[in-house]
């Protein structure tokens, strides 16, 4: 039931998008929901901020400390009962705006407070100052507090994003406008107005490193995810010159930039790129991406830089985007060996005895591969060779005289194209129509040639 106010809500959707259910979440005064995350058995945690009393159940605080707000946090199962929740935070206001969970279940919340004195058991116990620090928090499944920790300096900073990795490491992402108080990463120098912050902490609680992200004006990081591989990639929004390199797009494009960023599990930087055009752009969403990439989302005032995807035409008025970052870029490079096989003339009836050709991609993406055969009489067969991952392809004789096809893998897991790296070997026979020759005279060049287009089988 609607509490008053602005309630929170939670929806679940059936992976076709049918209603599974919905819950309200609050009480009689304002109640926002920011962040939510679910486990490894579908159970679901959403945390925000409240300023109503009394709604808040069987988790680690339930009274209301708040002046204005506190953070909360709600369990509920796959099927949307209530399990337990939490008020987060003590006398000052207190606002939730991530969750993640870990390997074995616990929930971790990162947000922003303005009160003292409520943290235990992790890096920095005692609040800097300024309006507000970030904040991180480790409850378990049950909802006990296991440690939490502030983040920042002397002054003001928002705690938005938060992701674990397999080993329960966490990374913390957000804003601050406090020099002096990251260590260890890639950039411990504070460039003036605001910065964006990721910190990498231990399951239990201790500092690992952190470094800020930006230049010279303001620069904001909203979230934060994780690999598989244990690097944490980051987006925002920047209008800070000159600090991103190593990525699809290293020039400011005007106003502010969304930017998206990747860092090693040590903290190293390994790319970082703006996002956008010469409009205003806001990174608010990341998630990693098969191959080493990443997927971003956020909006845009910019028109003409989108591009490869659904929709490529701006809309107006702001729209919002998705940006698949790959690894690298996509390096397509096939070679057959020989490329040329000399046939001379050859009685009716006659097979010539096959020559072996090996196909190789030495790229790094998987392609579709088209061989072709220069015109003549007669039939050309490409068989595998025995032994190997073979596949076997007929050459068929087309409406302008030249014999081609497309390979087709008979077996996995070549499917319709050719992985990277990897060279598959094939035979290549010539047999004489019935009625006619190869020709007369001088022997003939025929050449096996190819031709690429970029995409995975």
């Amino acid at each position: 039931m609607h509490g008053g106010g602005n309630d929170a809500f939670a929806v679940k959707l059936s992976p076709d998008g049918g209603h599974l259910w919905s819950s309200y979440l609050g009480a009689a005064g304002n109640d926002q929901g920011f962040g939510i995350a679910a486990d490894n058995t579908g159970n679901v945690y959403l945390t925000g901020q409240t300023s109503s009393p009394g709604w808040v159940s069987g988790g680690w605080k339930t009274a209301y400390l708040g002046d204005t707000y506190d953070g909360f946090l709600v369990k509920l199962s796959p099927s949307g009962a209530h399990l337990w929740s939490s008020f987060l935070g003590g006398a000052g206001y207190d606002y939730g705006k991530g969750a993640a969970t870990d390997p074995s279940g616990n929930v971790l919340v990162t947000g922003h407070t303005a009160s003292t004195g409520w943290t235990s058991g992790g890096w920095d116990t005692s609040h800097n100052g300024g309006t507000t620090d970030g904040f991180v928090l480790k409850l378990s499944a049950s909802g006990a507090h296991l440690w939490s920790t502030y983040l920042g300096g002397a002054n003001a900073e928002e705690g938005l994003g938060i992701a674990v990795d397999t080993a329960g490491n966490v990374f913390a992402a957000g804003n601050t406008m406090s020099p002096g108080w990251v260590s260890k990463g890639w950039d411990t120098s504070f460039s003036a107005l605001s910065d964006g912050y990721l910190v990498k902490l231990s399951p239990a609680g201790a500092h690992l490193w952190s470094t800020y992200l930006g230049a010279d004006q303001e620069d904001f990081c909203q979230a934060v995810a994780v690999d598989g591989e244990g690097n944490a990639l980051v987006t925002g929004h920047t209008n800070s010159d000159g600090w991103t390199s190593g990525g699809w797009n290293t020039t400011r494009n005007g106003n502010y930039d969304a930017f998206a960023a990747k860092f090693s599990a040590a903290g190293a930087h390994l790319w970082s790129s703006y996002l956008g055009g010469t409009g205003l752009e806001n990174g608010f969403g990341v998630a990693a991406a098969p191959g080493g990439g990443l997927y971003a989302a956020g909006r845009t005032d910019s028109a003409g830089w989108a591009g490869g995807g659904w929709d490529s035409s701006y809309g107006g008025a702001g729209d919002g985007y998705a940006v698949l970052i790959t690894e690298s870029l996509p390096v397509i490079a096939i070679g057959l060996t020989p490329e040329t096989w000399h046939i001379g003339p050859r009685p009716l009836n006659h097979t010539e005895a096959s020559g072996v050709f090996t196909l190789a991609n030495t790229g790094n993406t998987a392609v579709e591969v088209t061989v072709s055969c220069g015109a003549a009489a007669g039939g050309w067969t490409l068989q595998g060779v025995p032994g190997t991952n073979a596949f076997s392809v007929v050459l068929d004789k087309g409406d302008d005289g030249v014999f081609e096809t497309v390979l087709s893998a008979l077996e996995q897991p070549f499917a319709a194209g050719l992985p990277a790296p990897e060279s598959v070997p094939f035979r290549l026979r010539y047999r004489a129509p019935d009625a006619d020759t190869l020709g007369a005279g001088a022997p003939q060049d025929f050449t096996v040639t190819f031709r690429a287009s970029m995409g995975v089988p």
